[in-house]
């Protein structure tokens, strides 16, 4: 029958995409982030969040401790992370997404636990808008 338009909701925030949550180690030089570093390193950690036609959205990560005082940098523990190799380093990801070839994606190091990407997904919602 009829159908009238319903009344707008507030106070609901949109829903929050999923992360794809496995770390790779994608080639230094197919990622910005890092590119300055005084000793070069060939590969470095970062979180794949989203695949799409050969290509992967990744945040960068990095384990020095200063870094994540910015704000800009969401910490992730031991708990947070599966490593295939353990790890005893701490994680920080860097908000702002990079784009990498799945080529140069490199292999699969680590996985995320989902209670972990959903804080992720939420913070990455906060800083990015």
């Amino acid at each position: 029958m009829f159908r009238h338009k319903p009344r707008p909701v507030t106070g609901i925030t949109p829903p929050l995409e999923p992360i794809d949550g496995f770390f790779f180690a994608p080639q230094q030089q197919a990622l910005a982030f890092g590119a300055n570093r005084a000793v070069p390193v060939s590969r470095r950690p970062a979180l794949s969040v989203k695949r799409r036609d050969g290509f992967v959205a990744v945040l960068p990560a990095t384990s020095k401790a200063t870094s994540h005082d910015s704000g800009q940098f969401f910490a992730l523990s031991k708990e947070d992370v599966r490593w295939v190799k353990p790890e005893s380093r701490a994680t920080f990801l860097y908000y702002r997404y990079e784009t990498v070839a799945l080529t140069a994606l490199g292999e699969k190091i680590g996985v995320v636990a989902q209670d972990a990407r959903m804080n992720i997904a939420r913070w990455l919602h906060r800083v990015n808008g």
